[in-house]
């Protein structure tokens, strides 16, 4: 589980024994008059037959991650949506990003805590605020990447499918360039077609773009609770890392905690100090603050115990 080296050893055998029988195959099959050797190949590709390369180049959409193979997941990508909309189900409304929040789920410390000890080690700095927490999580990541997936279909079956309608979802999984954790994008086709259709009859008006936003908005809040509101000293609201809400479930909370308990997770995961990045300058208190919109209550309720 924490060897460093083994899951691409193991990853890199399959796919290699997979693409020479694959190449076995293809010669035999397609390429009774390919080339001798290298020599060979690169005096046809000089005289313009490029014939065996683009063969080749085809052939290897067997091959995950190669280019080819993710231009035919892009063409199957396009076939989906077109038979959908042809199937009158509509075109996708949605396009959802689901990160991993590893740092923070208990469950997540309590699985890898034990396969520790299963493995008869030392399990004590496997929880918040330890400073070996990163280590661990990148250790023991087939943990990390199990659960989350199993939370990505519980979110589908309690929220997705509830609150925002969907009915049929592409969903492909990715692994961040910086701390290599899991997470997921998904393209969602919803039973809300309506509001959609007339969000694009409100831009024939001439005023269109106003109607349609405030549409959506209405939509967004009646249907779903989103709502970028905040209470009354937002700013001031006493939230530290040791005390975060993204450390406990909603279903531990008194009922009449969970409004304030929901401002609290706005402020920790909706709302940031604007940097460089923002392209947006410093013009005072509360300028350089970047809200985005956040799910409410409405949402909230339905994952009550995740």
């Amino acid at each position: 589980m924490r060897d460093q080296i083994f899951g691409f050893f193991a990853l890199n055998y399959v796919i290699r024994h997979r693409n020479a029988s694959c190449g076995r195959f293809f010669v035999d099959s397609f390429q009774h008059n390919g080339p001798e050797d290298l020599d060979d190949l690169r005096k046809r590709i000089e005289n313009g037959d490029k014939s065996f390369v683009n063969s080749l180049t085809y052939f290897n959409q067997r091959i995950k991650g190669s280019s080819p193979y993710w231009f035919k997941k892009k063409g199957e990508l396009y076939s989906w949506i077109h038979h959908h909309v042809e199937s009158g189900n509509g075109a996708p409304m949605f396009f959802i990003t689901l990160s991993c929040a590893e740092h923070f789920w208990p469950d997540i410390f309590r699985l890898i805590a034990e396969r520790m000890e299963i493995a008869g080690e030392d399990s004590s700095q496997c929880k918040f605020g330890s400073p070996k927490v990163a280590s661990i999580l990148n250790d023991y990541s087939l943990v990390v990447q199990e659960y989350f997936q199993i939370r990505v279909e519980t979110w589908i079956e309690f929220v997705g499918r509830p609150v925002f309608g969907i009915q049929h979802h592409w969903l492909r999984y990715e692994f961040a360039p910086g701390r290599g954790q899991i997470h997921a994008h998904m393209l969602a086709v919803s039973n809300h077609l309506a509001v959609y259709e007339m969000a694009h009859q409100d831009l024939k008006n001439p005023d269109g773009e106003v109607k349609r936003a405030e549409r959506l908005s209405k939509w967004a809040e009646d249907r779903c609770g989103m709502t970028a509101s905040v209470v009354d000293g937002f700013d001031d609201l006493p939230v530290q890392r040791e005390n975060s809400p993204t450390k406990h479930r909603l279903s531990d909370l008194d009922e009449a905690d969970i409004e304030m308990d929901n401002q609290r997770l706005m402020k920790v995961v909706q709302v940031h100090e604007c940097n460089g990045f923002c392209l947006r300058p410093d013009k005072g208190k509360g300028a350089n603050r970047c809200v985005r919109t956040t799910m409410g209550t409405k949402v909230a309720n339905i994952i009550a115990n995740p």
